[in-house]
């Protein structure tokens, strides 16, 4: 019996380690630059384009996905923004980074410390 139990106890735990090792999709954000200041600004679930990345609309899915862009699309057409791109990020410690370094750049600002930077005094 306690053999059993033990073959049992193995084969949930290795049933767990199989489901933790499935990659789990990555949510994607919408980002652009705005049309009046070429701000980059990154898309909210209201509709709305703001310059804090922390704010903009997690998208999960190819469904919702298309949504977002189709609505993006439509602020290029009224002349909100410019260059819509989707970009995958992950969530880490409740904030939301990029995986790319480009795009962690343009979230965060440049990767010189701010003495380097032009007009530093």
């Amino acid at each position: 019996m306690a053999q059993a139990l033990d073959r049992a106890i193995d084969y949930v735990f290795s049933q767990y380690r199989h489901l933790s090792d499935a990659p789990t999709p990555m949510p994607d954000i919408l980002t652009a630059n705005r049309l009046s200041d070429g701000d980059v600004v990154y898309r909210t679930a209201p509709g709305d384009w703001v310059a804090d990345v922390d704010a903009a609309e997690l998208i999960d899915g190819a469904a919702r996905l298309a949504v977002a862009e189709a609505a993006a699309q439509a602020d290029v057409k009224a002349a909100k923004v410019l260059d819509v791109a989707t970009i995958a990020v992950e969530v880490t410690d409740g904030h939301i980074v990029p995986k790319r370094l480009r795009e962690r750049i343009r979230a965060f600002g440049p990767t010189v410390k701010s003495d380097h930077r032009p007009g530093a005094i």
